[in-house]
């Protein structure tokens, strides 16, 4: 998927400043402004506001001031206005961060149900369960239990590798298991849970 960040613009509020002198038409008038907030988004969804700026613009003549051209009152008077809308962003433009913080908390909620699962699993295996094992060179990989006795587990070892955790349930297929077979004693498949080299098991039920 193609993922686009960028930042972008919307129109926050208007509003005007009395007894305002032009520096172009010298007319007495009222300075007008409008209020525009920016906000980052990915793939157009609104992440977080970022910041606000303000474009003022002569009520009489229609020409935009940049702020080198305004009174000292005048300037102080447009940063309280942007100080004071600071903080008042609209709930959408927050629309991404909620996604993004409920995908989270509800990844960290399957990870510690799937670890509290997998301990169960782990002190009653089963034939068929399903081992999920972090490799010494990094990759990862299945072991798929044959057969359990009072002492030891029998496996047999998926014939393919993963390159990120979540990936092996691409690999957990019956015909990737072949003919590499190997034999752990209950006490060592603890003792690798314990280590993280089997990070989970999973149960097909």
């Amino acid at each position: 998927m193609l993922f686009i960040l960028g930042t972008k613009s919307y129109e926050s509020k208007q509003g005007k400043i009395d007894n305002f002198i032009c520096p172009f038409c010298y007319a007495n008038t009222d300075l007008n402004y409008d209020l525009y907030g920016r906000y980052t988004y990915v793939t157009l969804i609104p992440l977080f506001p970022v910041d606000k700026e303000i474009l003022t613009y002569c009520d009489h003549c229609d020409k935009v001031i940049e702020p080198k051209h305004l009174e000292p009152t005048v300037k102080i008077e447009i940063e309280k206005i942007k100080k004071e809308n600071t903080f008042k962003a609209p709930f959408w433009t927050y629309t991404g961060s909620i996604i993004l913080a409920g995908a989270l908390i509800w990844g960290i909620n399957i990870y510690f149900n799937s670890k509290d699962n997998s301990k169960i699993y782990l002190e009653n295996p089963i034939e068929g369960d399903v081992y999920n094992v972090k490799m010494s060179n990094g990759y990862y990989t299945t072991y798929r239990i044959d057969k359990v006795t009072k002492d030891s587990v029998f496996v047999t070892i998926n014939d393919y590798n993963a390159y990120l955790p979540y990936e092996t349930d691409d690999i957990d297929t019956p015909e990737n298991y072949t003919n590499t077979r190997a034999k752990y004693s209950k006490q060592e498949v603890i003792r690798l849970f314990d280590k993280d080299e089997i990070y989970s098991i999973t149960r097909k039920e």
